[in-house]
């Protein structure tokens, strides 16, 4: 067996994360004590004398320098690297030296900042490229090599063309990779780590509770089509006709987010209330018991995708001016956040039982909350976004609760469409 690669590496490993290795001054050696070496097994005499022949060969060849027992001299007591010869060990060892890969890596870096206009990418390249040169080290992501760091990159090109798009993660990974299922076994969790440091959509739902395919969908890449529900006196007019979904008013109707390239308007001559409907059980409960003939319920179905963000869009320029437009969904962190998500579409949307006498009234069938998120929301009340929440937040923190829409349920379903529209 040879000896050498187990000698070197570790010298090799060891000389990298050195300040030699940064490319520094130093008068250490880059040194191995042999006992704590523990390939050298001096006990077992063939491993012991294979691995003297390799120690006496690396020092013929000026790669290493040894101290060996002064006594029997058949002992290495510890063996350091030469220095001058450090080309030639990574030679012997079949080993890229750190600082090869390091340039390579910077240029691929460089080499993708110049290829995409998203600034949150570009913001992400430039972080890595000003660590490398800081460090003279691989941390992070970088660690797992030049292939995988090409593979990654080769996503953040492919998103950056999407340009706002959407896309199946199958057809995206195919795209990438002429592979269906590569990015989501080997990409999609390192690129989702970086999305939601650096992208601003993702870093604002820090607190959520979502999945990665969750996340993803917030950045326009689907694991399948979405669907989109709603139920009220609405058209949708395509190239191929007018489809009248108010037939199906009772019962709701759906659409995919593939269909929304067809759609050129949505008619709402009918509609004097919008109402979107975070929660899915309480929107089937509402659509079937309470839901007046002239009011149109969106089930909203979490945060908002690019394509969701379209059809919401959609739905809210199609109405007729003063029409209102309200929002339902859990008394918490995450509600707030997707009222805001929603209100920067609509800016006169209103919260509908998301206000402090809620809160009172709903504490006992509230969720207990752990110190850590309570101290989330009270960071809340320092943010001039969610100001507007600030009495909803405080009845929250002094219940130690949080209140979720299906404790609402049974109320909220006997409310007929004027009783809907907060007072005042």
């Amino acid at each position: 067996m040879n000896r050498i690669p187990f000698i070197l590496n570790p010298l090799l490993d060891k000389y990298e994360s050195s300040t030699h290795g940064k490319g520094l001054s130093s008068n250490r050696r880059v040194l191995i004590k042999a006992a704590s070496f523990p390939h050298y097994d001096y006990e077992n005499a063939d491993t012991r004398d294979s691995f003297n022949d390799a120690f006496r060969s690396l020092e013929s060849q000026k790669i290493i320098k040894a101290t060996w027992d002064k006594i029997s001299r058949n002992l290495v007591i510890e063996f350091w690297l030469n220095l001058e010869n450090v080309n030639h060990a990574y030679l012997l060892a079949e080993r890229i030296p750190l600082s090869q890969t390091i340039d390579e890596i910077r240029s691929m870096l460089t080499l993708c900042s110049s290829q995409v206009k998203k600034p949150w990418i570009r913001e992400f390249l430039a972080s890595q490229e000003a660590k490398l040169n800081e460090t003279r080290t691989l941390t992070g992501v970088l660690k797992k090599g030049k292939n995988h760091i090409e593979k990654l990159l080769a996503a953040f090109a492919a998103y950056d063309k999407l340009d706002e798009a959407s896309i199946t993660m199958r057809a995206f990974s195919i795209a990438c990779y002429s592979n269906s299922k590569y990015f989501e076994d080997f990409i999609r969790d390192d690129f989702l780590s970086i999305a939601r440091i650096f992208c601003p959509a993702l870093a604002n739902l820090q607190d959520a509770d979502m999945g990665a395919r969750e996340y993803l969908a917030c950045l326009g890449i689907y694991a399948r089509p979405e669907v989109y529900e709603f139920a009220g006196l609405i058209s949708i007019e395509t190239p191929s006709g007018v489809c009248d979904c108010s037939t199906l008013a009772s019962s709701g109707f759906a659409l995919t987010s593939s269909s929304l390239k067809s759609i050129r308007r949505l008619w709402l001559d009918s509609v004097n209330l919008i109402f979107f409907i975070e929660n899915k059980t309480n929107y089937d409960e509402f659509i079937e018991s309470s839901r007046p003939a002239d009011c149109l319920a969106v089930y909203h179905g979490g945060y908002l995708s690019p394509q969701k963000r379209k059809f919401i869009s959609l739905v809210a320029s199609s109405r007729l001016p003063g029409i209102p437009c309200l929002f339902w969904a859990d008394i918490d962190a995450g509600g707030f956040k997707m009222f805001l998500q929603l209100k920067s579409l609509i800016p006169e949307l209103l919260p509908y039982k998301m206000g402090p006498d809620d809160v009172r009234r709903w504490h006992a069938s509230g969720l207990a909350r752990k110190a850590s998120y309570m101290g989330k929301l009270q960071s809340m009340l320092q943010d001039p976004q969610t100001l507007m929440f600030k009495d909803t937040i405080e009845a929250l923190l002094h219940y130690g609760v949080t209140i979720e829409q299906e404790a609402m349920l049974s109320e909220a379903c006997r409310f007929d469409c004027y009783s809907l529209l907060p007072l005042g």
